[in-house]
């Protein structure tokens, strides 16, 4: 701050003796603080993604650990003998609660990451790819854990029904729209992302054009400026031409003798 105020001073100063150089400098100025702004701008941004980056692969590790748990739970639960329902049940409900947890993790972290990458379309396409194969994955994972309830046929036949009602409703779906949930949600979230794309483009060119024309204005001015010595407030000016209307044509004393 110290430095900008004393280029302002140095401003100043040389607008009372130099004005058309202190413009100049003012010019060079404003450049330099706008690109000193901008890299402080973008190194605050790399901050926040290498935070991010890093809450992120935390929260990771906490839901593979859970992921992990509930799955030994399971597969223990269905081996053991003989087979206690009610253990297979609470393993098999804290495994799809923690699938649940990923997925939900997984959603969150696209939504927030998109805006990371609204300048990146083709990153953004990339990154959702990746999150749909994952979230795929999930599913199959849910899908496959609760199929293994047949290892135990007098246990499936008891708790199947509840487990697929509970995987879908912690998903908020009926079994129809299951399959179809995930896609259509990273579409959505891409449509926005493309129409905040569309808005960002009719902005700028919008500024563009703003400049495109304030440049001709000024061009303008300067080509009649030019053409007029610089005097165009003296040659036009309303009041100047109202008082010549109305001034007597000849104010010199008459030159006409009267006769003797």
């Amino acid at each position: 701050m110290k430095e900008w105020s004393e280029l302002e001073e140095h401003y100043q100063q040389m607008k009372q003796k130099d004005p058309k150089g202190a413009e100049e400098f003012r010019k060079k100025m404003s450049a330099r603080f706008q690109k000193t702004v901008e890299a402080l701008e973008e190194e605050g941004a790399a901050e926040k993604r290498q935070l991010s980056a890093m809450h992120q692969q935390r929260v990771l590790t906490i839901i593979n650990m859970r992921k992990k748990s509930a799955m030994d739970c399971y597969t223990k639960a269905l081996e053991q003998t003989p087979p206690k329902t009610k253990k297979i049940e609470k393993c098999l409900e804290k495994l799809l609660r923690a699938l649940e947890k990923d997925r939900t993790h997984t959603l969150h972290h696209y939504h927030h990451y998109r805006h990371l990458l609204s300048s990146n379309g083709k990153q953004a396409v990339q990154e959702k790819g990746s999150l749909l194969e994952h979230l795929n994955n999930l599913q199959q994972v849910a899908n496959q854990s609760i199929a293994m309830l047949d290892k135990v046929p007098s246990v499936a036949d008891k708790i199947r029904d509840r487990m697929l009602t509970l995987w879908h409703s912690l998903r908020g779906l009926t079994s129809d729209s299951a399959a179809l949930s995930d896609e259509a949600i990273l579409d959505r979230y891409q449509q926005e992302l493309d129409k905040r794309q569309k808005e960002r483009d009719r902005q700028h060119k919008a500024e563009a054009e703003r400049r495109q024309q304030l440049k001709e204005m000024q061009e303008e001015k300067k080509r009649v400026e030019a053409n007029h010595g610089g005097h165009l407030e003296r040659e036009f000016d309303s009041e100047s031409m109202e008082d010549e209307s109305v001034m007597p044509k000849s104010t010199a004393p008459s030159t006409t003798s009267k006769a003797v």
